[in-house]
């Protein structure tokens, strides 16, 4: 155990050291250049990648630039046009082109499309927002000292007995998801919905009016009032032994009585993050792409982050994925911790990734006390995700206003 400890602080201290390099390259490169072109006009350019690039060069942005010729001649962000990636050419070696798509392939083969016209381009990544410095400029704080535990969610395996009732559910207010059927219905599971609204069809599912579970301070308030279902089946199952929580937009593809057994010490299992993951990193992401009036406020997400490290919450205590949740509900751990992070979802962000691993940690528990059931549930045999009806991604641009 040791050695895998000091092997995963090594793995950390090199991934921020790459981080930070790649970041000041970042940097230095577009320094060298008078004049900046940003290539792609969708999500990543809207949410942060054009503020980020404006933020962090002080050379003129002069124009976006994108394959879809749908797009050419309109305006796209603060009176800048989009233009056809041959016009770039006629700045000639004073302009380098932001690269703004997130996958790897489509950014190579922007890459080298510009490469044949002669025009210099670099790519940005969303993980530079990691950075120790960017983090602590945007959250206001002075990071903590990471975790000097693992990280790893533990691995339980345990017989469910079949007399034990399972129930399965999801939350749907305020028309965010459609409801989605189970591919396959596992004869030892009840199905059930919660929801202000009975749907014409249900299915398996079987109807539960929220109405007057949900507290009157949260009435109206459609995130807060899933997020109160999410996090409390022991209000709405306590004659169950155990539930399955799974957000709206995710389909079931097959059998899932046996989740249960992957329980851990404080009665609740989830999907992990793979790879690095820290509660600070993630705010400061959520931060930089929330738009001002939208959903959470940056100043909400400050005043959590800070009253963390004030607390001595560590960096890198682990995340989780929170969109499939398994518990033993009635567990007294298990409510105590359910409790602890409705307080956080109640008056801080309703970004609940943010606030479960500190109720966690808060309880007295560490990462290795709840169950893991898999990396992520988008790639487990078990799950797949559809898309929200409504987007719920943080923008800070709309572009449809701003086109002529």
């Amino acid at each position: 155990m040791f050695y895998k400890q000091m092997t995963t602080n090594y793995e950390i201290y090199k991934r921020l050291e790459r981080i930070k390099t790649e970041f000041n390259i970042f940097r230095e490169t577009i320094g060298k250049y008078k004049y900046i072109s940003l290539f792609g006009v969708g999500q990543l350019a809207e949410s942060w990648g054009y503020n980020f690039v404006k933020e962090w060069s002080s050379n003129d942005i002069v124009c976006f630039s994108d394959n879809n010729p749908n797009m050419w001649g309109k305006t796209i962000i603060d009176g800048l046009k989009c233009v056809p990636p041959g016009e770039l050419s006629k700045y000639g070696d004073d302009m380098i082109v932001v690269i703004l798509v997130e996958k790897c392939h489509q950014k190579a083969a922007i890459s080298k499309q510009l490469e044949a016209e002669n025009i210099k381009s670099i790519g940005i990544k969303m993980e530079w927002l990691y950075t120790d410095c960017l983090i602590e400029k945007y959250l206001d704080i002075q990071l903590p000292a990471a975790w000097n535990g693992s990280m790893d969610m533990g691995r339980y395996k345990k017989d469910i007995n079949r007399d034990k009732k399972i129930a399965v559910y999801t939350c749907i207010t305020g028309g965010y998801d459609d409801l989605i059927q189970p591919l396959v219905e596992d004869p030892r599971c009840d199905y059930y919905l919660l929801g202000l609204n009975k749907p014409e069809n249900i299915g398996v599912y079987k109807w539960v009016d929220i109405t007057e579970k949900i507290p009157e301070c949260i009435s109206g308030d459609y995130h807060r009032m899933n997020r109160y279902c999410k996090i409390h089946p022991n209000i709405f199952f306590p004659q169950y032994d155990y539930s399955i929580y799974v957000d709206g937009n995710i389909q079931i593809n097959t059998i899932i009585s046996h989740l249960p057994g992957k329980l851990g010490k404080v009665g609740i299992a989830s999907y992990g993050i793979g790879g690095v993951a820290d509660i600070y990193e993630h705010a400061a992401s959520l931060w930089y792409r929330n738009g001002k009036g939208e959903l959470d406020g940056r100043i909400r997400i400050q005043n959590q982050m800070k009253r963390y490290v004030k607390e001595g919450f560590p960096r890198f205590f682990g995340l989780t994925e929170n969109g499939v949740l398994v518990r033993e509900h009635n567990d007294g751990n298990c409510i105590r911790i359910m409790d602890t992070w409705w307080d956080e979802v109640l008056n801080y962000s309703r970004r609940d990734q943010l606030s479960f691993m500190y109720a966690i940690w808060k309880n007295g528990f560490t990462p290795q006390d709840i169950g893991y059931l898999g990396d992520t549930f988008r790639t487990d045999i078990e799950f797949s995700s559809k898309k929200h009806n409504i987007d719920n991604n943080f923008k800070i641009f709309n572009r449809q206003s701003s086109c002529e």
